[in-house]
């Protein structure tokens, strides 16, 4: 994954969406280029607009084809528009997520605490 050009993740065409495939995680991690054939507003077409990447239904074949040739060409460019920096995906990082996990369960265990005090 990390020597292709560009990534493709196909999502289920289910809308609402509520899933996020971890194999988009597993892309963002490589900091290649994404193409999400995902249904719009889902999760992942979400995500990979953030990081400034191309994303369409799975029904819009025009505009897929068009991102293919597009990311093609943007690929042998130095200077490829849909690189991301490591700081688009800060919010992904292991230890951004562990920090906010932990934070999470030290405040349901204070609360916990708390509650058995006043009892």
């Amino acid at each position: 994954m990390k020597n292709a050009d560009a990534l493709v993740l196909i999502d289920a065409d289910i809308t609402p969406s509520v899933f996020l495939p971890s194999k988009l995680i597993d892309y963002i991690g490589t900091q290649n280029p994404i193409l999400g054939i995902t249904p719009q507003d889902s999760p992942a077409d979400l995500l990979i607009r953030k990081l400034r990447n191309l994303s369409h239904p799975p029904r819009e074949i025009q505009p897929i084809a068009e991102s293919c040739v597009q990311l093609f060409f943007a690929s042998k460019r130095k200077d490829n528009p849909f690189r991301y920096t490591s700081h688009a995906i800060h919010d992904y990082h292991i230890d951004t997520v562990a920090r906010l996990l932990r934070n999470e369960l030290e405040s349901v265990i204070d609360n916990m605490i708390s509650d058995g005090r006043k009892k």
